[in-house]
């Protein structure tokens, strides 16, 4: 056995320490977050992301929780950062355009961005993912595409599994005749 070179040995050892000081937050943030404790998960995963502001998860994990604290603008902008720093992962996008489309106030350019994020979910998922599906038919309805609209909640309804609760499958079905 020969130790490895000095430079390589200082390396390891600093991404060991980084990995150690971000396993407790992270571990306390899941630990939160599984018991939906969102207020408490946003401390520890605001210090991961001060840790490393390209972690997607991050950035993803910690928009969640505003979102359910209800503190869109918060929401938004760590949706927008994930899906920048990860673009390819059809829920960073889904999220993104599920909470574009929510927003009260949301202005003629949020709803087309919603419907591009919709579309790129849809595609990552080859559209098969009943939620992403539902979720472009709605922002196909909000961007004034009626038919589009109509074509896509019927492909979402056909997507449900068996083991959909009869309440989302109601639900799928009322979206389908407001279209």
């Amino acid at each position: 056995f020969t130790a490895p070179p000095e430079p390589e040995m200082a390396r390891r050892r600093k991404a060991w320490e980084a990995a150690a000081r971000v396993r407790e937050p992270f571990n306390r943030a899941k630990s939160a977050l599984a018991q939906g404790d969102f207020a408490g998960a946003t401390g520890d995963l605001s210090a991961l992301v001060k840790l490393d502001p390209k972690w997607a998860e991050a950035q993803f994990s910690l928009a969640r929780c505003y979102e359910e604290l209800k503190d869109l603008s918060r929401a938004r902008e760590g949706f927008e950062r994930s899906v920048v720093l990860d673009p390819d992962v059809a829920l960073y996008q889904h999220k993104l355009s599920s909470l574009l489309l929510a927003l009260p106030d949301a202005s003629r350019s949020d709803i087309a961005a919603a419907l591009a994020h919709a579309m790129k979910a849809a595609d990552l998922t080859r559209r098969t993912d009943p939620a992403v599906l539902d979720t472009l038919a709605r922002a196909l309805y909000r961007n004034e595409k009626i038919v589009e609209a109509f074509e896509t909640q019927k492909l979402a309804l056909a997507a449900l599994k068996s083991n959909t609760t009869p309440e989302q499958r109601e639900e799928y079905a009322k979206r389908l005749k407001q279209y």
